[in-house]
């Protein structure tokens, strides 16, 4: 049964003046598409498209039409001189956030969104394209769902470690953190988008971080999954082999190199989301000669030396 037609009101009389195909029925799935954005906090129509509609007109002609009405911001995306043309860009609106929760709740203004700048902007659909696929992927796929996502910000952790005598320690946020549930298991990662821009030094600083909290969980005021996992997504193949060489130039003590796994983000598509599942993830064995193409789940994980490795918990 569709949502109530959005009748206009007093508030909405100078809207309307410029806006005259105001009111539209809101649909079940049009309260989905307004979940989606504001859990993806920025969101392009390719995002949405794959998510909800058949086609790139449909899904490009409702979100306009959700705009309209107020329930979306909407902003051209950032880009750098001379690369590429502008597109849009979603975030849900004050108005739209109500609806979600209350479809009688009614805001008559919408957020007002601040600039952004091209570098946060792609970092955040890089992100949200990889979201975008695992859950994809999880729809096609039998025995397996997502169990959370938690976007950045939502975790941080602090990890200490010796380095040349020395005593470091370094706080990380990942861009990302979620778990998958599959064959009676909990499997927990943690996502980094890497883009080329960070320097190698501070990128070796947080692997070495990422490994002491995965040898010592329990010091952390968030406690991360035991047998977590890092996966890190680069842009070129350049930046693979550079990421490769960072865990493989770790000192010895870090015995389990293989919590570093690592691919190139033309591995998968929104066209064959399941290829995050697939053999695409680059792995160093404990003395960093064997480098291993291994898939998210490895066929293993039922064994208890895998368990016992993965630290899987049921």
């Amino acid at each position: 049964m569709p949502w109530p037609v959005l009748v206009p009101t007093s508030s909405f009389t100078k809207t309307l003046t410029t806006i005259p195909e105001m009111a539209i029925h809101i649909t079940q799935r049009d309260k989905q598409v307004l979940q989606s954005i504001r859990d993806l906090g920025l969101a392009s129509s390719d995002h949405i498209r794959y998510l909800h509609f058949p086609s790139h007109s449909r899904a490009r002609k409702r979100l306009r039409q959700l705009w309209k009405i107020g329930l979306l911001a909407r902003i051209e995306r950032p880009t750098i001189l001379g690369e590429g043309s502008k597109s849009k860009l979603y975030r849900i609106a004050r108005k739209g956030a109500a609806l979600i929760h209350d479809p009688e709740v009614h805001v008559s203004s919408t957020t007002r969104v601040r600039p952004i700048s091209a570098q946060f902007a792609e970092h955040q659909l890089a992100i949200n394209r990889f979201r975008v696929c695992v859950q994809l992927a999880v729809r096609s796929t039998p025995g397996v769902s997502l169990v959370n996502w938690i976007p950045d910000r939502g975790v941080k952790m602090e990890g200490t470690w010796e380095d040349k005598s020395r005593r470091q320690s370094s706080v990380i946020i990942p861009d990302s953190t979620f778990t998958l549930w599959s064959g009676n298991h909990s499997f927990a990662y943690f996502l980094e988008i890497d883009l080329g821009s960070t320097p190698l030094k501070r990128l070796r600083n947080k692997l070495m971080c990422y490994f002491s909290v995965f040898e010592h969980p329990e010091l952390q005021v968030t406690r991360p999954h035991p047998g977590f996992r890092v996966l890190i997504v680069a842009n070129s193949a350049s930046r693979l082999k550079s990421l490769a060489n960072a865990v493989r130039s770790l000192p010895p003590r870090v015995r389990r190199p293989d919590i570093f796994m690592l691919t190139l983000s033309t591995k998968f598509s929104y066209d064959r989301p399941q290829s995050v599942f697939g053999p695409i993830w680059t792995t160093l064995s404990a003395d960093r000669s064997v480098t291993r193409q291994v898939p998210l789940f490895q066929s293993t994980r039922h064994s208890r030396q895998y368990q016992e490795n993965h630290r899987c918990t049921a």
